[in-house]
């Protein structure tokens, strides 16, 4: 068996963040998150987080972050080269 495509693994991994942290304006050390949603809607899943990401006007930096972090926390999200 082989790894998973990148894109694949990267998108599991948010899922995971999403479903494990709540929104809140200091996320971790390194994240720190603006125009936060009502409190009702802070709670960590998949449809409070995606809605909160489409409302930034430019989430991409968002996303970017967080993907480092979950590779920070011990996921490997390297992109091997085939050979």
């Amino acid at each position: 068996m082989g790894r998973p495509p990148a894109k694949a693994l990267q998108l599991h991994q948010l899922l995971k963040f999403f479903e494990n942290h709540g929104i809140n304006p200091q996320l971790t050390r390194q994240i720190a998150l603006t125009e936060l949603p009502d409190s009702d809607k802070r709670f960590g899943n998949s449809a409070n987080w995606g809605d909160y990401i489409l409302s930034l006007s430019d989430p991409e930096p968002l996303l970017r972050q967080l993907i480092v972090y979950e590779d920070e926390a011990g996921y490997d999200l390297e992109i091997t080269p085939p050979q």
